[in-house]
C-alpha cells in the first residue's frame, strides 16, 4: 500500500485562515491537497492507494512506480486522473454548484465552465472553492466531482478513453482555482470565475 509520493499544495487557506485542503487523511492516505495524480500511467499507479481495474473496480496492486515514462496511458472507466483537489473534512455535507445549479450530477462526468464546492469546517467557518478551465483545451476535459465521504474535484484528462503521449511529446492543462471565505451564491461564484479568468 503506497501513497505514490508527489508534489502537492497543502495547506491552502482562505484569507480568514480556513484550511480548504486535506493531506493524507486516515480514510484516503494517498490523497494530498492539490496535486497532479493519475491512477495508471503505463502500468504504474501515480494516484496512490488501490488501482482501478476495468470490469473489477479498485484493487490493491504492487504497481506504485517512479515517475519516469516513455508513454502515458490510463485504463478506461475510472473517470479521474489529472489536476486533483482533495478538500478538507467538513461538518455536514459539502455542496456542489455548477452553471446549472446545485447538483453534483450536472457537473460530475461533464464539461462545465466552473465547479464550485462549499463546506463548513469543524469550527463552523464556511468556505468556497471554485475551479474553472483556464484555456479551451482544458475546457474539453470532464470534471470528476465528489461530495460524499470527502469533497474532491479533478479536471480529468482521461475520463473514458486512454490519453497517449509519444516519446518527446508533452501535455498542458490550465485549471484556475479560487479560494473564498463564506458560502458563495451561484451569481457570486460566476462573477469570481469571470474575474479569475480575466486576470490569468
Amino acid at each position: 500500500m503506497s501513497a505514490s509520493p508527489r508534489p502537492y499544495l497543502h495547506p491552502v487557506r482562505t484569507l480568514a485562515g480556513v484550511t480548504v485542503t486535506d493531506a493524507a487523511p486516515d480514510s484516503h492516505t494517498h490523497q494530498f491537497g492539490i496535486s497532479v495524480a493519475f491512477p495508471e500511467l503505463d502500468g504504474c499507479n501515480f494516484w496512490g492507494g488501490r488501482t482501478f481495474i476495468a470490469g473489477h473496480g479498485p484493487a490493491w496492486l504492487d504497481n506504485h512506480g517512479i515517475q519516469r515514462h516513455r508513454r502515458w496511458t490510463r485504463r478506461t472507466g475510472a473517470g479521474y486522473g489529472g489536476i486533483l483537489w482533495r478538500g478538507p473534512a467538513v461538518t455536514g455535507v459539502a455542496r456542489v454548484l455548477g452553471p446549472a445549479g446545485a447538483d453534483l450530477h450536472h457537473v460530475h462526468g461533464h464539461t462545465a465552465d466552473r465547479v464550485a464546492v462549499t463546506g463548513t469546517d469543524h469550527d463552523g467557518r464556511p468556505w468556497t472553492m471554485i475551479f474553472t478551465p483556464g484555456d479551451e483545451v482544458t475546457a474539453r476535459d470532464r470534471w470528476f466531482v465528489r461530495a460524499r465521504d470527502y469533497p474532491g474535484v479533478c479536471s480529468s484528462l482521461t475520463w473514458d478513453e486512454p490519453f497517449t503521449l509519444a516519446p518527446g511529446e508533452s501535455v498542458q492543462r490550465h485549471v484556475i482555482a479560487v479560494v473564498a471565505d463564506g458560502v458563495l451564491p451561484p451569481a457570486s461564484a460566476a462573477g469570481l470565475t469571470g474575474a479569475a479568468r480575466a486576470t490569468t
